[in-house]
C-alpha cells in the first residue's frame, strides 16, 4: 500500500509546487504590467503638463503682441495706469 502512496504524495507535492510557480509567475507578470501602466500613466500626465505650459507661454506671448500692437495704434503706454 506504500509503494502505492508514496508515489501519489510525490505527484501531488510536486504538482501543487508547479501551481504555486504558475501563481507567483502570474502575480509577477500582473505587478509587471501594473507598473507599466502606471509609468505610462505618469508620461501621459508629464505630456500633458508640458503641453498646458507650452500653450500659456505662447497664449502670453499672444496676449503680449496684441497689447504691443494696441499700444502702438492707440498711442497709450503698455505700463500706463488705467483710465477710468
Amino acid at each position: 500500500m506504500q509503494n502505492v502512496l508514496l508515489p501519489l504524495m510525490l505527484m501531488l507535492q510536486q504538482s501543487q509546487h508547479r501551481a504555486e510557480e504558475r501563481d507567483w509567475m502570474q502575480r509577477s507578470r500582473d505587478d509587471e504590467r501594473q507598473m507599466l501602466m502606471r509609468e505610462r500613466e505618469e508620461e501621459r500626465q508629464l505630456q500633458e503638463t508640458q503641453i498646458r505650459a507650452k500653450e500659456r507661454r505662447r497664449n502670453n506671448q499672444v496676449k503680449m503682441y496684441i497689447m504691443a500692437m494696441l499700444s502702438k495704434v492707440t498711442g497709450v503706454p503698455l505700463d500706463a495706469p488705467p483710465s477710468g
